[in-house]
């Protein structure tokens, strides 16, 4: 196997499946006669870390080309502004109001992001590593759905009331998963329907991750067609059996982007554009925070959870009040929901990216959060019609970066040690490396 991926040679595509797996797994959980057998926090960040740098020392992955770099000084802006936010992560830690515990959870959330983002930032043939990185995703979430299903299939086949929602039972074992509801109120009838995870932490997960690789499954849609179309429907029914308002969100905006940036001129980078992007996700995320009851109310009352922020909008206009009292470099990162909840903050977060990033690192933070976000999005030559299929994959890459985007404006995946978290900086990595090819091949 050493020999197989010996200096980063050998299918680059086993390497990003490798990475794939390895960025899932930790985090996969199974209940077992109603206790849940899961490693806990620092458990995962420590098999993660291991794995990640244990495949990496055993592919004799190089990294001499990013050595080079720093020592020119010649980092692309997209390396330097995750930089400048790592920096700006751990100021925001020695300023806020408890430097230890900030500390840890930075430390808990940028090694990893770290690894990740120059791994992929260095790699070789970042198109092939992305492919593999792909199928590798599929593979778990696939494995997901199929249990999900079979929960399912339970829910749908129970009869007795005394068994629990989703549970079925396998060589005297008890199997059952985490549950969600979605509420449907249809002709003056409440509906209650299940939300299955498989083995994911929760509904959402399965979701997002579903909605992800549906994304991208654009890439091997030519070479495995019949695979196609098999993974095609899975990811469709995972997203069904999930119940989830961000991961259909994610969709949307994906193939939004994936539809009109071909048509568009997105290659002047300006910190302005970053500014209107990051301005314009506070005003929304305020507005729909003061008047979701409202927005709500305009639609038909089948509609309404799924318009309705719930808690989540107090939380939010809680957050926009404490963020304006410390608006330049926050209260500490990884503290936003201490310094907004309190004694609750164990069962509540700020359900946003942005809005939590103010809060925790200020709007510098927050800014060039947004901008290393941003950045991949508007920093590529336009894409033409006859220049599609060559790059589809940078393509498929923005617009699930993209979707990231606007999904994560009402959910806090990113910015924690979390695999929405890693699969982003990956990405971004990716990104960069797919940048620094086409430099280039300009230069040359």
């Amino acid at each position: 196997m050493r020999k197989f991926l010996k200096n980063n040679s050998a299918p680059p595509i086993v390497l990003g499946a490798f990475i794939g797996v390895i960025t899932l797994l930790p985090f996969m959980r199974v209940r077992v006669n109603y206790e849940y057998i899961e490693l806990s926090g620092a458990l995962q960040f420590i098999v993660f870390v291991g794995l990640f740098v244990g495949l990496i020392a055993f592919a004799n992955f190089r990294f001499s080309e990013l050595f080079s770099e720093f020592k020119c000084l010649s980092l692309n802006q997209s390396c330097l502004l995750f930089l400048l936010w790592c920096a700006v992560a751990v100021i925001s830690s020695f300023v806020g109001q408890d430097p230890i515990l900030s500390l840890k959870r930075a430390t808990l959330a940028l090694v990893p992001a770290c690894l990740v983002y120059f791994t992929a930032y260095s790699c070789a043939d970042p198109r092939k590593i992305l492919k593999g990185f792909v199928l590798g995703m599929c593979l778990i979430t696939l494995i997901s759905i199929f249990y999900a299903l079979a929960g399912w299939i339970a829910e749908i086949t129970n009869t007795d009331p005394n068994v629990r929602h989703g549970t079925f039972f396998l060589f005297g074992l008890e199997f059952s998963q985490s549950l969600g509801q979605r509420r449907i109120l249809f002709n003056n009838e409440l509906i209650e329907l299940q939300r299955f995870s498989g083995f994911y932490p929760n509904p959402n997960g399965i979701g997002i991750m579903s909605a992800i690789c549906l994304i991208f499954l654009t890439l091997i849609k030519k070479d495995m067609p019949k695979n196609y179309v098999f993974l095609l429907v899975m990811m469709v029914l995972g997203l069904l059996l999930s119940g989830s308002r961000m991961s259909l969100l994610l969709v949307i905006s994906s193939y939004a982007y994936f539809i009109i940036s071909p048509r568009l001129r997105t290659k002047i980078f300006n910190v302005p554009s970053a500014i209107l992007v990051f301005l314009f996700s506070i005003v929304l995320i305020f507005v729909w925070a003061e008047f979701s009851q409202e927005i709500s109310n305009m639609f038909d009352g089948s509609r309404q959870e799924f318009l309705s922020l719930g808690e989540r909008g107090n939380g939010f206009l809680k957050a926009i009040e404490i963020a304006s009292q410390n608006w330049f470099i926050g209260s500490g990162f990884g503290l936003g929901a201490e310094v907004v909840f309190g004694k609750q903050a164990d069962v509540m977060a700020i359900h946003s990216v942005i809005l939590n990033a103010i809060v925790e690192t200020g709007f510098l933070g927050a800014i060039l959060i947004s901008a290393l976000w941003v950045r991949p999005l508007i920093s590529g030559d336009k894409v033409t019609t006859a220049e599609h299929s060559k790059d589809l994959q940078t393509l498929c890459l923005n617009a699930v970066v993209f979707g990231l985007l606007v999904a994560e404006l009402f959910d806090l995946s990113v910015t924690r040690f979390h695999y929405i978290h890693l699969i982003l900086f990956f990405l971004l990595g990716l990104s960069s490396a797919f940048q620094r090819r086409c430099r280039r091949r300009i230069e040359t």
